[in-house]
């Protein structure tokens, strides 16, 4: 008797375990016994048994590593159950005998016994070259390229391939913060991240992985102090954390340190506070009657640099983003000047009683020192820091708008040193702009600031109305229209689109023509409270919002997200015009309007809608002046 073989996959097989409606897995594989039998006629009863039970013993192991979990056991062992098995078909011949076995399904001792006299007698060089040739004659010229390589290479060559082999056989699984990364980008719930999860096991980790990355990223709890009007971490303790978390980001960089170098270190940050109302109010107790969650008021730090002597051993990639905004402070409470300045030195206090952070990273301790800068702030924070009571006024020189045009009386003006501290803020700096020419184009007609009596009032309004309804019908923009309990439509995407389509506007109004990360934190905390807080009580929510903030700010986690291209674009020709030092030479007296005599302190707080107008149309020119060299194009 000679025989042949019969392909049969481990799929197929499978399939048959599966359809058989046997309940014990004795039954499962003596019907598939049976079925195999009717397949390969005149089966070789041993290599049947062999084969059948060693596909037993494998098929139970990978059942039993995927949890009896079907989608899961076929999604583990697609590559597995793809291949197929050889079962040996006998055909009755007149020979006598034993059988002669096909060398490919001989055992791995008669293989050797079959190759031993070619072993002996021939080098491996010779053989080598002549598998080589026979791969290439067979079509398998890169099977044939990759012996060469591992057999006339280094001797280390065949264990490096084995090596990169194995790892790209096992699918990579995300780590914890790898995982936690994508959650903050796609702002998954746990729901959604399981949901995906299922649909490629060996890529995503268990939400349990997640969670333990989680914890790192949050400070002691006994550095938290929750109640039901605030939640606060100790800045001390904030910037401790921050500081460990930053070192293990660089790792590579500080470990390749020299041993001279200095173990200090200088960490830079800004930090400043901003108010946003219109919150949702919910059903929770107050501990103060008097208190609302209608608006927030929320303090925050952002590390911008990490130095070790003249060295930058990290740098903020993104120093006006939530990345690396960590909060230091949410409260529920109004922004107003007496909160302003209470709150500024109640943080500067804690500033004030800072101590160098000890990190203790491969066997050696560093010192990092701490350089806070009060740079987050906008127009109404700065004025309310250095007593400018008035919005018309410059908070730098105290000069009014109506005096701006006076050159000769401005650049002998004394400026207020102090107060240069808190930088040029360039915070809402496009809706700035955007708002000073939309007035400026309501009031055209009329060529002067503010409209008196009926018929000027009329044709200003004649004028909104009509920019208006055009901004709306070609450019599909909503201006200058107020929100219900906040603000109005003049948002930044608004302000982009004006100048993005500057023929459009220009045309419309008759013209010729970076949001702060503590702006975009008043954002996020609407999300996170509205749908990822526990709303049990005051006090929970309040601490799911702080840590969610610790989360999305830590710095482990934000180094792990991608980092998406920035939008540039080109500055107008016109516009680096401006930017050019003025050869400034007055020989001519500025008239003046006869409307300008009146008292400009009284106008501030008069109650006239039209003076409330022009104090922020004032207050916009004193903006683009002081911003006006700030921004930054690519040119």
């Amino acid at each position: 008797m000679n025989s042949n073989t019969v392909l049969i996959s481990r799929q197929k097989l499978y399939d048959i375990i599966k359809s058989s409606g046997c309940e014990t897995t004795d039954d499962k594989f003596n019907l598939l016994k049976i079925e195999i039998e009717k397949r390969v006629k005149n089966c070789e009863k041993n290599d049947l048994k062999k084969k059948l039970s060693y596909f037993k013993s494998e098929y139970k192991s990978r059942w039993e590593k995927a949890h009896r979990v079907e989608e899961r056991f076929i999604i583990e062992n697609k590559n597995w159950l793809n291949a197929s098995i050889k079962f040996v078909s006998l055909n009755e011949q007149n020979n006598r005998g034993r059988p002669e076995v096909a060398f490919e399904m001989s055992s791995e001792r008669n293989k050797r016994k079959k190759t031993q006299e070619m072993r002996n007698n021939t080098s491996v060089n010779v053989l080598s070259h002549a598998t080589q040739m026979s791969l290439r004659a067979s079509g398998q010229v890169e099977a044939a390229k990759l012996l060469k390589e591992i057999t006339t290479s280094t001797p280390t060559r065949a264990n490096k391939y084995r090596k990169v082999f194995k790892q790209s056989e096992a699918p990579k699984k995300l780590s914890g913060e790898d995982a936690l990364a994508v959650i903050v980008d796609a702002k998954l719930s746990r729901h959604q991240y399981n949901i995906i999860r299922m649909s490629a096991l060996d890529k995503f980790p268990s939400y349990k992985v997640v969670q333990e990355s989680k914890n790192q990223c949050y400070s002691k709890p006994e550095d938290i102090q929750v109640i039901s009007t605030h939640a606060e971490v100790s800045l001390q303790a904030l910037l401790d954390h921050t500081v460990q978390r930053l070192f293990l980001v660089q790792e590579p960089v500080i470990v390749l340190l020299q041993e001279n170098e200095s173990d200090k270190f200088i960490l830079y940050s800004k930090w400043g506070f901003d108010g946003s109302s219109g919150h949702s109010s919910y059903k929770q107790a107050f501990c103060s009657t008097e208190s609302s969650d209608s608006a927030v008021f929320i303090t925050s730090i952002v590390p911008f640099r990490l130095v070790n002597g003249d060295k930058i051993i990290w740098q903020n990639p993104r120093l006006a983003s939530t990345r690396y905004c960590r909060p230091i402070k949410i409260e529920f409470i109004k922004e107003s000047t007496d909160t302003s300045i209470a709150e500024k030195e109640k943080v500067q206090s804690q500033i004030n009683k800072l101590i160098n952070s000890t990190v203790t990273f491969d066997k050696k301790s560093f010192i990092v020192t701490h350089n806070l800068i009060l740079g987050m702030v906008d127009g109404k924070i700065c004025n309310a820091l250095t007593d400018t009571t008035s919005t018309l006024r410059c908070f730098l020189c105290g000069t009014i708008s109506k005096q701006f045009n006076l050159i000769d009386e401005m650049v002998k003006r004394e400026v207020k040193t102090d107060n240069l501290s808190f930088g040029i803020s360039v915070l809402h700096g496009w809706i700035r702009f955007f708002e000073c020419l939309l007035h400026l184009s309501y009031k055209l007609p009329l060529k002067k600031w503010q409209a008196r009596g009926d018929v000027e009032k009329k044709i200003v309004l004649e004028n909104k109305l009509r920019i208006q309804k055009e901004f709306k019908e070609k450019l599909g923009l909503l201006v200058d229209k107020p929100k219900p309990g906040f603000g109005n439509s003049n948002d930044g995407n608004t302000a982009r689109r004006f100048f993005q389509n500057s023929e459009i506007s220009a045309e419309i109004t008759k013209l010729d023509l970076t949001e702060e990360a503590q702006e975009s934190r008043n954002k996020d905390f609407k999300r996170y409270r509205e749908h990822t807080s526990r709303k049990c009580c005051r006090e929970k929510t309040n601490l799911d919002i702080l840590n969610l903030f610790l989360l999305s700010s830590d710095p482990v986690i934000s180094s792990k997200r991608k980092l998406f291209k920035k939008k540039t674009q080109s500055m107008p020709t016109e516009a680096l015009a401006l930017l050019k030092s003025p050869d400034v030479q007055v020989s001519h007296q500025y008239a003046k309007d006869s409307d300008d005599d009146d008292n400009d302190e009284n106008d501030v707080d008069n109650g006239d809608d039209d003076d409330d107008d022009e104090d922020n149309d004032n207050e916009m020119i004193m903006m683009m002046t002081m911003t006006m060299t700030s921004f930054k194009f690519k040119i």
